[in-house]
């Protein structure tokens, strides 16, 4: 055996140790029935042994999962994302809570792990397929919009644990609404909440929701999409507007159009020249944080 195939095979090894840890071992199995002092030493000695058994070699891989929709998101993306260390202990978290760093299960902000709907609902398949949860049914309302930024979802769920009937029934949940969210946006949102609640009543452990999309508004995101206001203002560009955003702009002109879209700060088909004078003001006054929240490197 060559010494790439030995490497490899170690490295076959220490995953399979690493599944099969995550198997036997979550904050259920490690707190069911044991005291204060005990649950403690035993989550303590699973960190412990997570720590060590999450080498480089093992993290490698891990890393080049961050910032896809496949892996896992988190609120720096647009910045290259976290270093290792911050990564391994929120993949720690999330193995011992149940959770997967894959399928945007779990996201990482503000440097912590938080859990996604995916995460949610997997973790709850998880549990089905282990049989601690049977016959799960949800039912959501149509939204009701508050306000321009808040609507209320009335939601239903029920479900088996070792054959015991749960329930949660008629609960309201207030949802954020983010600009050009629809009805789907607005549910999703709600099952999210939902089925944390279904999560924490079946486990016994309390999980953060969260999601790197509803992450909170960096300033590069606020100098792209501005207020709702300043989209629909028509007033033309000054010939001097013109042309500061040309020289900034026109290099990284087919990301930045294409962002100015997608934050509906122009039209299909637009481009940088067409969005309003106090946007074209903002995107001036901080063209950096700006042209890496449309994804151009620095």
């Amino acid at each position: 055996m060559s010494k790439t195939e030995t490497s490899l095979a170690l490295l076959d090894e220490k995953i399979a140790a690493l599944d099969a840890f995550a198997e036997e071992n979550n904050l259920t199995t490690l707190t069911h029935g044991a005291g204060a002092f005990a649950a403690a030493i035993n989550v303590a000695n699973a960190i412990d042994q997570l720590k060590a058994m999450l080498s480089k070699e093992v993290m490698a891989p891990i890393m080049k999962l961050q910032g896809s929709s496949l892996g896992f998101r988190t609120d720096k993306d647009q910045a290259g994302g976290y270093p290792e260390e911050v990564v391994r202990e929120a993949f720690i978290e999330a193995t011992l809570r149940g959770f997967k760093p894959v399928g945007n299960e779990m996201n990482i902000l503000a440097g912590r792990a938080y859990y996604t709907k995916e995460g949610f609902e997997g973790s709850l398949i998880r549990l089905s397929r282990k049989g601690l949860i049977s016959d799960y049914w949800d039912d959501y309302s149509i939204p009701k919009i508050v306000s321009e930024n808040e609507a209320v979802v009335t939601a239903s769920a029920s479900w088996k644990c070792n054959g015991v009937v749960g329930k949660i029934e008629n609960a309201q949940f207030s949802i954020k609404v983010n600009r050009g969210m629809g009805a789907d946006g607005i549910i999703g949102k709600a099952k999210r909440k939902l089925k944390a609640r279904v999560y924490e009543r079946v486990t016994g452990i309390a999980a953060t929701e969260g999601d790197a999309n509803d992450a909170i508004e960096t300033t590069a995101t606020r100098i792209a999409s501005g207020s709702a206001a300043e989209q629909t203002t028509v007033e033309s560009l000054s010939d001097e507007q013109k042309q500061l955003l040309t020289e900034a702009l026109e290099p990284h002109a087919e990301k930045v159009n294409a962002f100015l879209v997608k934050q509906n700060a122009i039209k299909e088909g637009g481009t940088y020249l067409d969005v309003s004078g106090k946007l074209a003001t903002r995107i001036l006054g901080k063209t950096k944080d700006f042209l890496k929240a449309a994804g151009v490197e620095s």
